[in-house]
Order: structure tokens, then sequence, then C-alpha cells
């Protein structure tokens, strides 16, 4: 059984899409969501599986980038957030298992670089 579905909505200011794709015989959805308006783009990349998750949100403007990845299975989660400006460029990546949490944040700017470890 195989579900697909594709919403598009257009006017003069925007652009919505919804692309949705669902089985049963291999278990997965898959969706992407974007939103476009005049000074920015979102869009949401969703795919889901019987053992983990995966998920991309990124948000562009005319002055900046903002994405997050996330990565979810049974026995850990993965995340990377970035933030990007003509000025700097932020990312924080985490590690989540059952046993242990890791964090790594990066700053950078035009003048220097950052970087933080957690354990």
């Amino acid at each position: 059984m195989k579900d697909e579905r594709v919403t598009s909505i257009e006017t003069t200011q925007s652009h919505y899409t919804v692309i949705s794709i669902e089985t049963t015989q291999s278990c997965y959805a898959y969706r992407v969501i974007s939103i476009e308006i005049t000074q920015s783009r979102y869009t949401v990349i969703s795919i889901e599986t019987t053992q983990s998750r995966y998920t991309v949100i990124r948000i562009e403007t005319t002055q900046s980038l903002y994405t997050v990845i996330s990565i979810e299975t049974t026995q850990s989660h993965y995340r990377v957030i970035s933030i990007e400006t003509a000025q700097s460029h932020f990312t924080v990546i985490s590690i989540e298992t059952t046993q242990t949490l890791y964090t790594v944040i990066s700053i950078e700017t035009t003048q220097s670089h950052y970087v933080i470890f957690f354990f």
C-alpha cells in the first residue's frame, strides 16, 4: 500500500508545498514541507522508519541561514544546529546515547574562531 500526496498553494506573496509519501511495505514515511515567502524560504524534510527518524529543518532569509539536522534512533540522538550570517557562523553538534552525551559548540566570526567541547 502506497499513499502519495503533493499539495501546492501559490499566492502573489508566497508558495507552499507539502509532499508526503507513506508506505506500509517498506515501513517509512517521507515528508517535505516547503514555504517560500518574498524574503525567506522554510523547508522541513522528515523521513521516518520503524527504527529511526531523520529531520532536516532549513530557514533561509536574505540575511541568514538556519539549519537543524536531527537523527533519532532507538539507541541514540544526533543533532546539528547551524546558524550562518554574513558576520558569523554558529554550530552546535550534540550526540546523545543511552550512556553518554557529547556536545561541541563552534563559533566563527570574521575575527575569531572558538570551539567548546562538553563530555
